[in-house]
């Protein structure tokens, strides 16, 4: 009796034994997960705080890519602040502010050698789209933007400003960007 209890429980384990390889290969192998859009797309849990987390069930752990600052293209430009790609100085530009700059250089290798120097009224610039002069008396709010020329009507507000380079005086900022010929104005009566 005591060979036959023997012989029942080793058919038992080849049996179990047999099961277990059978479950094994049965099991999908698991993807290669390299991003949290990845482990998503696996259906693996997402916690949901900020930014998202997707753990797989190795325990890999991948964190949402959250974009400081809005949208960006396909070139990595920030729409939202008035930044697109410009081909001619292959560099993410605010168009309105190109007018602003003179280019002594688009290479940034050229930039660090060189000794910008400028008129009174330029100061010099070095960054990621080049070196040269650009107009030091403005600031950014101070430029008329694609946004400034498309009103449809402006205030009647007497707040003079000059317009530049015309160095016509304008009764407000609103009817100084009205005029394409207006790249920027100062807050001031023109001399």
């Amino acid at each position: 009796m005591n060979s036959q209890k023997r012989f029942l429980i080793l058919i038992i384990l080849a049996v179990s034994l047999v099961l277990l390889v059978v479950f094994l290969n049965n099991i999908p192998p698991s993807k290669e997960i390299s991003n949290f859009d990845e482990c998503v797309a696996a259906g693996y849990p997402v916690a949901e705080s900020y930014p998202r987390q997707c753990r797989t069930p190795e325990g890999e752990l991948f964190v949402e890519e959250i974009s400081l600052g809005g949208q960006r293209d396909s070139y990595g430009c920030l729409i939202a602040a008035g930044y697109s790609w410009n081909e001619e100085i292959s560099a993410c530009v605010r168009e309105w502010e190109k007018s602003l700059r003179e280019y002594q250089s688009l290479n940034s290798e050229d930039c660090k050698i060189l000794q910008i120097v400028c008129s009174e009224d330029k100061t010099p610039f070095y960054d990621a789209t080049g070196c040269g002069c650009e107009l030091g008396t403005t600031t950014q709010k101070d430029v008329c933007k694609p946004t400034d020329r498309q009103v449809e009507a402006c205030i009647t507000l007497y707040q003079p400003v000059c317009g530049m380079p015309l160095k016509q005086t304008f009764s407000n900022s609103c009817f100084a960007c009205q005029n394409p010929e207006v790249i920027y104005y100062l807050p001031e009566n023109c001399e």
